[in-house]
């Protein structure tokens, strides 16, 4: 799984004070679901019908949180996160593109931050929305990518410069993460694919106790749930139609875990991480249906 901006589409060139949010993972709360690159400049092609404009209008009716990329272009950037925010779902906005370089060895601090921040700031402003209603995703696969700990926790203090309290997301894999998770998070969560029933698999189980042993008392726990299908399923026998009862699995594990506040699919659009890639959207009824449901589950609907 890769949400910057130079990997999407091999790629995609893709909080008011917490004491006033709903804290993360009470059992008694709906929980945040939505999926990636939703507004990002990102077209299926695998479908007849290519959305230029977004995916809002095609999962906002069982999603509550979507992702926005930022843009060079503050205008662009507002726009994408007015179809969220009309939509009445909370903007993921990924913001890493201004923070951090993504190269073949890893992940570095940005040398030209403190030019691209002002971009994300204006897109901000320009937008309306209001602060209380965006979650920053700060860095994708940190630790996989070897940046050090405490690259994550300046970037964060450096947004936070701007928006004080402001909510914020990083993903890692599920077996790279570091021993801590970074101070200032707000959400955090891992990922890995390939599994029918993650419930009924032990290592999936043993990382979700070890996250939420780590999470402090304002933090709560991502579950990345498969929804994509590339060469990698294939080769393991997976086809379209299972994931119509994987995403049912995910769902369920997810209502039984209270340190889950969050519920990212990945993805509902195809061709993300190469044009062969299937989203949810390019798998057929059953599949879109079985989110549709799962999705309504965990946004209390």
């Amino acid at each position: 799984m890769v949400w910057h901006l130079a990997d999407m589409r091999r790629g995609l060139v893709v909080f008011l004070s917490l004491c006033c949010a709903a804290l993360p993972g009470r059992a008694d709360e709906a929980r945040l679901f939505g999926y990636v690159g939703v507004e990002c400049g990102l077209d299926d092609g695998r479908t007849a019908d290519v959305v230029e404009g977004g995916y809002t209008a095609e999962v906002t009716a069982f999603s509550n949180l979507n992702m926005v990329c930022v843009s060079e272009d503050p205008e662009l950037t507002a726009t994408r996160m007015r179809r969220v925010a009309a939509a009445g779902d909370t903007v993921l906005l990924n913001v890493q593109p201004a923070l951090f370089d993504f190269h073949p060895l890893g992940v570095t601090p940005s040398p030209v931050r403190d030019q691209l921040w002002p971009l994300v700031i204006e897109g901000i402003r320009q937008s309306g929305v209001p602060v209380k209603d965006i979650i920053l995703y700060v860095v994708d696969e940190p630790a996989l990518r070897k940046l050090p700990l405490a690259a994550v926790e300046e970037a964060i203090a450096y947004v936070r410069q701007t928006y004080p309290g402001i909510r914020t997301m990083a993903i890692d894999y599920r077996d790279a993460t570091y021993d801590v998770i970074p101070k200032g998070l707000t959400y955090w969560g891992f990922f890995d694919y390939f599994h029918r029933d993650p419930g009924a698999v032990p290592n999936y189980v043993a990382a979700l106790d070890r996250a939420q042993a780590m999470l402090g008392p304002d933090q709560g726990l991502v579950m990345v749930m498969d929804a994509h299908l590339m060469w990698m399923h294939e080769e393991r026998g997976f086809v379209p139609e299972d994931m119509a009862g994987i995403a049912r699995a995910y769902g369920a594990l997810a209502l039984a875990r209270p340190e889950v506040a969050v519920v990212m699919a990945y993805t509902w659009a195809g061709g993300i991480d190469y044009e062969g890639e299937k989203g949810v959207r390019d798998m057929g009824p059953a599949v879109m249906q079985a989110h549709r449901e799962v999705g309504l589950a965990l946004i209390g609907e």
